[in-house]
Order: C-alpha cells, then sequence, then structure tokens
C-alpha cells in the first residue's frame, strides 16, 4: 500500500460514521451515499494536494470508475512541488478550502436556483486566482 491509498482510505473514512473496509480495490463510485457525494470526494482530493503538494488533473480526480488503487498509483505519478514553492501553494490551497467550505454551507442551506447560481459565482471569483497561482507554480516546476 503507498502512501496515497493510505491517505485516500483514511480521509474518506472521515464521512462514515460507522468502520468501514475500504480497500485499495474499493471502487470510488461506490462509495457515494446520501452522506459522502461529489462534494466531499472533491474535499478529500484537496486534503491530498495539500499534503503532497500535488496538483491532481481535474480528468483524474472526476473518473469515479477508478478504485482507491488504481487513483493511488496516478498520484504517485504525480510531479510535486519543490519545499520552497510549498507556501505558497499551501496558501492557495488554504484560500481554496475555505471558499469551498462556504460554498457548500451556503449550498446545504439553499434550495432556490438562482440563489445556488450567485454561490457559485461567488466561489468561482473567490477561487479563480489561487487556481491561477498554483497553474503557475506547476508550470515553473515543470519547465
Amino acid at each position: 500500500m503507498n502512501k496515497f491509498t493510505f491517505a485516500l482510505i483514511n480521509e474518506t473514512g472521515r464521512y462514515f460514521e460507522e468502520e468501514m473496509a475500504f480497500t485499495d480495490e474499493t471502487v470510488i463510485g461506490d462509495l457515494f451515499d446520501d452522506v459522502f457525494g461529489e462534494p466531499e470526494w472533491m474535499q478529500v482530493l484537496m486534503q491530498l494536494q495539500m499534503l503532497y503538494a500535488i496538483n491532481v488533473p481535474d480528468e483524474l480526480a472526476g473518473d469515479y470508475s477508478l478504485t482507491l488503487g488504481e487513483l493511488s498509483s496516478e498520484l504517485a505519478g504525480l510531479p510535486a512541488l519543490p519545499d520552497n514553492q510549498y507556501p505558497e501553494f499551501l496558501d492557495a490551497c488554504i484560500t481554496i478550502m475555505e471558499a469551498w467550505t462556504i460554498y457548500k454551507d451556503q449550498a446545504a442551506g439553499s434550495s432556490d436556483e438562482q440563489e445556488l447560481k450567485s454561490f457559485e459565482r461567488e466561489f468561482e471569483t473567490a477561487v479563480r486566482e489561487p487556481y491561477k497561482l498554483i497553474d503557475t507554480l506547476f508550470e515553473s516546476h515543470q519547465g
């Protein structure tokens, strides 16, 4: 079991009340239920990004047909930022996580479609610059 498998199992398990027996063969899509869905999955991936200074591509984050082990193998192949770039990366990640938490809380408390769209626009505005910074850090690191 690599460090990403352990982290995925651990971070995902925090969302479940009872002890679940996740393994590297657990299919991501099979985890989704009334309590754990796409928003929680994205939060798990954001936690891993912060922890390991990686940038998970959208297509990989949204591939729910993968097992935890398959995703872990993919994550292990992603480049990590060097230590000297981590503080900037961490600040951007924290900004995104804070905006995500606000958005999730607002969205959970509303069923009005216009209000939900407004919350989504606010979230997108709040994370635009941090995501640009993260992209820039990874582009400069790779070339």
